[in-house]
């Protein structure tokens, strides 16, 4: 007969994971956090659809504006081609797990500082790893090249998305 360890001995959080009540709250926790990050991520698509497209969408494979938004998913199917595809085609943003915000940021960073950030410098301030960082910054880099345009696009927008924070907060505070 196999004799098991006791429960105290198994993986650690498989406790928590038992107990119907702290998963329950667990749970909610993760997917208000999901949802949140959901929220976010959309906010930025729609700026870099905006930013790349002008508000009619194109499809990068056959160029033809013929195309229809999928229903639950933030991607495009051409009519022509019949390919299905997303804002980030073609960019520097295409086939990367990174969030978009986060790739907002590092541009940010990288175009505002007089010297380029450290990739560990980086990484500290997106909360990734170092070698994420590192191969962001690279493709950054080949971007200024080859995609300025794009690049200094995102660079006004938050520029400007910055400085109206600021005017409303200036409003708020002058209010109280």
């Amino acid at each position: 007969m196999i004799r098991r360890p006791p429960r105290s001995t198994l993986f650690p959080y498989t406790t928590l994971f038992r107990s119907g009540h702290s998963s329950s709250a667990r749970r909610s926790v993760h997917s208000t956090q999901m949802s949140e990050g959901a929220a976010d991520d959309s906010l930025v698509i729609g700026t870099l659809e905006r930013l790349r497209w002008s508000g009619k969408p194109r499809c990068p494979y056959c160029g033809s504006e013929r195309n229809a938004r999928l229903r639950h998913e933030p991607r495009y199917r051409c009519y022509l081609c019949r390919a299905a595809f997303s804002v980030t085609v073609g960019t520097l943003f295409h086939g990367s797990r990174v969030p978009l915000a986060k790739w907002f940021t590092a541009i940010w960073m990288m175009e505002e500082s007089a010297k380029d950030p450290s990739c560990r410098d980086l990484a500290s301030a997106l909360g990734i790893n170092r070698n994420s960082a590192c191969y962001m910054a690279m493709r950054i880099r080949r971007a200024r090249v080859k995609e300025s345009a794009l690049i200094w696009a995102i660079c006004e927008e938050i520029r400007n998305a910055r400085s109206e924070e600021r005017r409303v907060g200036k409003e708020c505070r002058s209010r109280w």
